[in-house]
């Protein structure tokens, strides 16, 4: 079995409106019931004729662990950290939940930038502006919108006869519609 849309459910609350509402629109393959200790969501899912209980914490690692093996094979090394980007409308709790998630999978989470902002960085990395240059990155997806307006800027000092590059990335502002 296969749980869509796993994100929604991170750390959220079993009686939330949110959840209730997400159960109504969409069509879900899974059981799922209130964990009476967190007051989050249980998943109960079968293998083998067998029922298992899982949190969506725990399923989060397993494809963690899963995307860890992946990638050590293709690399041919040790995987132990890991960048995670994310929506920008995730706050705290959804943050903390993601990095018991990594945990349980055996990685140590780095950092979680927003999903346009880890986009900014990759396009600024090949890139040299003169003067501040602004871009907005936007997402568009089957469940959510966001934009970020980003300014860019290089910065050139000489020291000992050597010039000295850095790049500054300024992330204006951020907005997203989870609707």
């Amino acid at each position: 079995q296969v749980v869509n849309y796993l994100d929604r459910y991170l750390s959220e609350k079993f009686d939330s409106e949110k959840i209730r509402k997400y159960l109504h629109d969409h069509a879900v393959s899974y059981d799922i019931s209130e964990n009476t200790d967190r007051l989050t969501i249980d998943f109960k899912l079968k293998f083998k004729n067998e029922e298992y209980i899982f949190s969506s914490e725990e399923l989060y690692g397993m494809l963690f662990r899963y995307i860890k093996f992946i990638t050590e094979k293709f690399v041919g090394q040790r995987v132990d950290e890991v960048y995670v980007s994310v929506p920008s409308s995730w706050g705290y709790k959804k943050r903390h939940a993601l990095f018991q998630s990594v945990k349980l999978a055996g990685l140590s989470l780095i950092g979680t930038p927003t999903q346009n902002t880890a986009a900014a960085v990759h396009f600024y990395t090949d890139k040299n502006f003169n003067d501040t240059q602004n871009y907005i990155f936007y997402t568009i997806g089957s469940t959510y919108t966001q934009a970020s307006l980003v300014s860019f800027q290089n910065q050139f000092t000489t020291v000992n006869n050597k010039t000295i590059e850095t790049k500054h990335i300024n992330v204006i502002a951020e907005v997203c519609d989870d609707h």
